[in-house]
C-alpha cells in the first residue's frame, strides 16, 4: 500500500466504482469505521494518476475528468430529487486531486447551503454502508440504461 488514501482505494479490488475510465474513477462516498454514515449522493471524481493539482492534468485526463463530472451530476439528477449539485475541489485535506459532487435536497435550510456545509445540517440525509451499496448499484443501472 502507498501512503495515499486515494491511490490505495484505486488498487483495492473490493472497491466498487460507478465508472472507471482510462484516467478517472467515479464512485459514491463510502462509509468507514471512522465515519459510519455519509451524505447521500456525495460522489467523488478522481484521476487514477497521483497528482495534487488540476494544473498537473494532461489534456486527455482533463477531458475525461470533465466528462465524469458531467456524468456524475446527470446520475445524481436521475436518481434523486435535488435542487442543486455542488461541484468543488478543496485540495488540502487529501494530497491527491479529487472533485466532490454533492447534491442539495429540497427544503435544505439556506444556512446549510454550500458543499461541505450540507454535512453540518442536523437533518441531512446520511446513509450507512448497506444503503450506499444500494444507491451505487442504482446509479450504475441508471448510467447503463439512460446515459
Amino acid at each position: 500500500m502507498s501512503s495515499c488514501l486515494i491511490c490505495d482505494k484505486h488498487q483495492d479490488l473490493n472497491q466498487v466504482f460507478i465508472k472507471s475510465g482510462t484516467f478517472t474513477k467515479l464512485y459514491h462516498y463510502f462509509p468507514s469505521q471512522k465515519e459510519p454514515y455519509v451524505y447521500k449522493g456525495h460522489l467523488f471524481v478522481e484521476p487514477k494518476r497521483h497528482i495534487t493539482c488540476a494544473s498537473q492534468l494532461n489534456e486527455a485526463e482533463a477531458h475525461e475528468i470533465g466528462e465524469f463530472i458531467s456524468l456524475g451530476a446527470k446520475i445524481i439528477k436521475k436518481v434523486f430529487e435535488v435542487e442543486h449539485i455542488y461541484n468543488f475541489n478543496i485540495g488540502h485535506m487529501v494530497p491527491h486531486l479529487h472533485f466532490h459532487l454533492v447534491p442539495r435536497y429540497p427544503n435544505t435550510p439556506k444556512e446549510y447551503w454550500g458543499g461541505m456545509q450540507l454535512h453540518q445540517w442536523p437533518d441531512a440525509p446520511f446513509v450507512g454502508l448497506v444503503e450506499v451499496k444500494k444507491i451505487q448499484n442504482q446509479m450504475i443501472q441508471v448510467m447503463n440504461r439512460h446515459l
